[in-house]
């Protein structure tokens, strides 16, 4: 719940998580590659959330086994073990979302109406325009 909150209020905040950061590529809106905010930050992370949130519902469904008399075993209802599946296989499903579309957006960028974008950062922006302001006066 944590991770989620982290990415939740950077992208909201900053559009970019200190790895983005880093790497120089922040989330936009796909339709006019304006910030995003905070439903669109939301939307991104929708189905973990939904993943934590029936998995937290289905845990009084748990029977322990712990009563007397009897041996101490786990059952885990069918509802858990398809969220632990569908948890499992959701980053897999993402990844592959991203290789076979133009934009490399994942399931979660589709969801949220969003693309990863690079973008220069302002130093290496400056460092251009300070290269191509010293190509022309040399010209």
């Amino acid at each position: 719940i944590a991770s989620l909150f982290y990415y939740i209020v950077m992208h909201a905040a900053f559009g970019q998580t200190l790895g983005k950061m880093i790497t120089g590529v922040r989330v936009v809106k796909n339709k006019d590659l304006a910030p995003i905010g905070l439903g669109h930050a939301l939307a991104r992370d929708i189905v973990p959330l939904l993943f934590i949130a029936v998995g937290l519902l289905a845990m009084p469904m748990f029977d322990f086994g712990i009563a007397e008399g009897k041996e101490a075993t786990l059952k885990l209802p069918i509802v858990f073990l398809a969220i632990a599946v569908l948890a499992l296989a959701w980053p897999i499903l993402e990844v592959i979302t991203m290789l076979f579309n133009r934009r490399r957006r994942a399931i979660h960028d589709f969801i949220a109406g969003t693309v990863v974008i690079r973008y220069l950062r302002s130093a290496e922006k400056r460092a251009k325009d300070k290269l191509s302001t010293a190509s022309t006066a040399a010209t």
